[in-house]
């Protein structure tokens, strides 16, 4: 089953992404509302390339500490883009891969993240982390729970990586780090 019901019109989600491509190539993901994933709302991963996700909104996902918005782990090539992701449990936007994973050749622009628990854009994970660029996002009332890390924040990334032209406003416990 997709939710629970406890009471009419009262519904619990039980999947852990509203969207997840595993291992995917070449999909668009545009003009969506995606809201309440227990984790996260759009989970692109597994060695998929050339994912656009752009102009949907995200909201109410995630779990302290970890993605809330989107993740993408294994990812190359994709575009993330004009997308509204607001009140997520966890981080914004979050690059990363860990082990042998590669996770490059994105970009990560013009999206609006706000309301989040923990860092709003992140890039972290490995050296397979590379030559991804975040750039023209605004991120605002970002760190509402959390204070280690800040609004935009890059750690344990391979080479490459570039965060410029965001602006970030009205953060909670911190601004921007390393």
């Amino acid at each position: 089953p997709t939710s629970l019901y406890t009471n009419p019109g009262v519904a619990a989600g039980v999947r852990d992404s509203s969207v997840q491509l595993n291992g995917k190539s070449y999909v668009t993901i545009k003009d969506l509302q995606l809201e309440g994933g227990n984790d996260i709302g759009l989970d692109i991963r597994g060695t998929s390339a050339q994912i656009v996700a752009t102009g949907n909104t995200i909201r109410n996902t995630g779990n302290l500490g970890f993605a809330g918005g989107v993740l993408l782990w294994n990812a190359i090539n994709s575009i993330i883009s004009h997308n509204d992701i607001a009140y997520t449990n966890g981080i914004g936007i979050f690059l990363t891969g860990y082990s042998s994973a590669t996770t490059s050749g994105n970009t990560v622009s013009y999206n609006t993240v706000s309301y989040t628990d923990g860092i709003s854009i992140a890039i972290s994970g490995s050296t397979g982390v590379t030559n991804n660029i975040v750039e023209y996002n605004d991120v605002h009332h970002g760190f509402q729970s959390l204070d280690d890390g800040g609004a935009l924040y890059s750690h344990t990334t391979g080479s490459g990586n570039v965060f410029r032209y965001n602006y970030s406003h009205d953060n909670g416990n911190g601004d921007s780090h390393r």
